[in-house]
């Protein structure tokens, strides 16, 4: 497979990603944070593509981007009040929030029936989600490699493995994005990012 690499910039980049996610392909994506490779959510063979090309082990489940705060409710079992706040203060931007997950394909959850929500703070790849939804999501990257922060670093980590790369620039922060566990007093911190300790103690207890 030949990997093509165009620009964010480019007046065709919009329809011609949405058209290769709604044909059930895989496409690496410019976030802020690191470069991603990502399917639809309902395009389950593309998701399980996903795990095959990363060499990606099948329990850890992959993110899933939303292009708002209303997007990733609908996608909750629940959405209690403090993953509003948490929204409203930090979307979008680099928080993923775990949370149980309600009537979504496999693809989307993780094996304790949770789903790992994000809403990206980048333009191109809003646009995109308004476009065609929400994404399942995984940093462009062989497993156990570094993330991929410009387009040609992600298009050579996959080279011959995904057909499409849109070349957003150099990811701003280069640091993959908080993920923490939504609980009834607080939050557990499942991965450190972006968000210090001191601004996510604002939300209550930390586990």
């Amino acid at each position: 497979m030949s990997t093509c690499l165009l620009a964010a910039s480019d007046p065709t980049a919009l329809d011609r990603a949405a058209a290769a996610l709604q044909a059930g392909e895989v496409v690496v994506v410019p976030t802020e944070t690191v470069y991603g490779v990502a399917a639809l959510v309902t395009a389950a063979p593309a998701a399980e593509a996903i795990y095959a090309l990363k060499g990606r082990p099948a329990d850890k489940p992959l993110q899933v981007l939303v292009p708002d705060a209303a997007a990733a409710a609908a996608l909750t079992a629940d959405w209690p009040p403090l993953a509003a706040r948490l929204a409203t203060d930090h979307w979008p931007g680099g928080l993923t929030m775990v949370l149980p997950a309600g009537i979504v394909p496999p693809a989307a959850q993780a094996g304790d029936g949770s789903i790992g929500l994000r809403c990206p703070d980048h333009p191109w790849l809003l646009a995109l989600l308004r476009r065609v939804g929400p994404l399942v999501a995984s940093s462009a990257n062989r497993t156990g490699q570094p993330p991929a922060t410009t387009a040609p670093a992600a298009a050579a980590a996959l080279a011959g493995l995904v057909s499409l790369v849109i070349d957003g620039g150099e990811s701003r922060r280069g640091l993959a994005s908080t993920v923490v566990r939504v609980l009834a007093d607080g939050l557990q911190v499942l991965r450190p990012g972006p968000l210090t300790t001191a601004e996510l103690e604002r939300y209550g207890q930390l586990r």
